[in-house]
């Protein structure tokens, strides 16, 4: 265990340097960020002052050296600055943090229990009507893009009927009228996802050996489904469950866009749009964090479910 802990830590190390070094070379590809204040050049903008402006927002050096000094103050609890608000890039990030999470943890949970809910019903009842529906709702779930499936959404439930609103995020949590129509959006396709890897491998293991001695020597059948093969099953389910949330944490970008959700995604898109590469920087920061510790989660959570997994 201590080595496959070492070994990870050191992996997760290496991804969160590799992916913001991406990042801060590839802002640059994106045009001079000092064009975000005025063209080097221009009247009233000597050559001074494009110099003078340079330093202050720290790219007046090769990028190599830019993300070096970027790391160093990172490691001490300083994210710099915006470009153009200059405000505190960990206070606006921290701002949003809370709308995307709000939002993707009401999307994972509802996903998780009726596309595992599905998928055992599914399994269980191979063949009848209640399979056939099951698998047809995972056809249309992988099918439907959320983009389209948002825009039908609102123009029938909040343009057509008037049942929900749009277009922001409400009061608080327990206003549930708003999120409604995001949560389904965002949930749609993982919940496709779970159905059909939960059906997959209950289906594997209820046509394995010990389940049916288990059947034989006279154990309920409930007891054989949910207390057997359902925890079996789960490996796989808790897999994507890992990366289903922190995909809903990192890319609800599409959904966040057009529900106008104030989260993270919306602002990682104003900020590709502004060439803010320091919200950028943070933004990826925090989304590499995520998938690194939930992936890490996710490992030691084998050994819970399935007692053969050791780590040794």
């Amino acid at each position: 265990m201590r080595r496959f802990i070492i070994r990870r830590t050191i992996f997760a190390v290496l991804t969160v340097i590799v992916a913001t070094f991406l990042i801060t070379s590839m802002s640059r590809l994106a045009g001079d960020p000092i064009l975000l204040y005025a063209k080097p050049g221009g009247y009233g903008f000597s050559p001074e002052q494009e110099q003078a402006l340079r330093e202050k927002i720290g790219i007046d050096r090769s990028v190599p050296i830019q993300y070096v000094i970027w790391l160093g103050n990172t490691l001490q609890g300083d994210l710099g600055k915006t470009i153009l608000d200059e405000k505190p890039v960990s206070r606006v990030i921290t701002e949003r943090i809370p709308a995307t999470v709000q939002l993707s943890l009401i999307a994972w949970i509802g996903a998780t229990i009726i596309g595992v809910a599905l998928g055992v019903l599914s399994a269980v009842k191979r063949g009848s009507f209640w399979d056939y529906l099951g698998r047809g709702f995972a056809l249309f779930g992988q099918a439907l893009p959320a983009f389209w499936l948002g825009l039908v959404l609102i123009l029938i439930f909040a343009v057509q009927l008037g049942w929900l609103p749009v277009g922001r995020r409400g009061d608080g949590l327990w206003d549930i009228r708003h999120w409604i129509l995001p949560a389904i959006t965002l949930g749609w396709g993982a919940t496709a996802a779970y159905l059909r890897l939960t059906r997959s491998s209950m289906l594997e293991i209820l046509d394995s050996e010990y389940i049916k001695l288990a059947r034989a020597k006279g154990v309920a059948y409930r007891t054989v489904v949910f207390k057997h093969a359902l925890r079996n099953a789960l490996i796989q389910p808790l897999t994507a469950s890992t990366l289903i949330l922190t995909g809903f944490l990192t890319g609800s970008i599409v959904v966040e866009q057009i529900f106008v959700w104030p989260g993270m995604g919306l602002m990682a898109i104003e900020s590709v749009n502004n060439n803010d590469f320091p919200i950028l920087q943070g933004v990826t920061l925090l989304f590499t964090i995520m998938y690194v510790l939930f992936i890490f989660a996710t490992d030691l959570l084998y050994a819970v479910i399935d007692p053969r997994i050791r780590y040794e």
